[in-house]
């Protein structure tokens, strides 16, 4: 015999909302304020073409590479990875709730969202390690954790940055 499911609905008593106005509202001073025309496209296009080429010593390419196709592509993946991860959990915390209200736990949805994200957390720490080395001048520092790939626990600290995953 297959189990009877129960079902449960619930509204917002006080929901929010925003006027937005429509294009057609909007006068033509603000409207060519609020997008790029196509001369500054070209500019700023011409501008991250020579930082990518490397010929300036103090430009850095930091952040174009989500600029390019691949990156962007990338960049798309990796949000709907954890997207997926954080949405399928709120979906299984539905599914499970009871009309009686059962809260929802933004732990388990905040798990999810580690076990997705801790790659690129321990990316942008082993970035800004590097860059602190770097900045420093102190070519040891930055050697080792070129060397190691990864600076957590090479200058002494014994803090864990991301909480573990369960």
């Amino acid at each position: 015999m297959a189990s009877k499911s129960t079902r449960c609905v619930s509204f917002d008593l006080s929901p929010n909302y925003w006027y937005i106005e429509q294009l057609d509202d909007i006068d033509d001073d603000m409207f060519y304020d609020l997008w790029f025309d196509e001369d500054e496209i070209k500019a700023m296009q011409a501008s991250a073409a020579r930082v990518m080429s490397g010929n300036n010593k103090d430009d850095s390419p930091r952040g174009l590479e989500y600029h390019t196709f691949e990156g962007g592509e990338r960049r798309r993946y990796e949000r709907s990875k954890v997207s997926e991860a954080v949405l399928g959990e709120q979906l299984r915390q539905r599914a499970a709730r009871d009309c009686e209200g059962t809260p929802v736990d933004p732990e388990r949805i905040a798990v999810e969202y580690r076990k997705v994200s801790k790659h690129h957390q321990d990316l942008a720490y082993q970035r800004g390690t590097q860059d602190a080395a770097d900045a420093s001048g102190n070519p040891i520092r930055s050697g080792l954790t070129k060397l190691y790939g990864s600076a957590r626990n090479l200058f002494g600290s014994s803090r864990n940055l991301v909480d573990p995953i369960s």
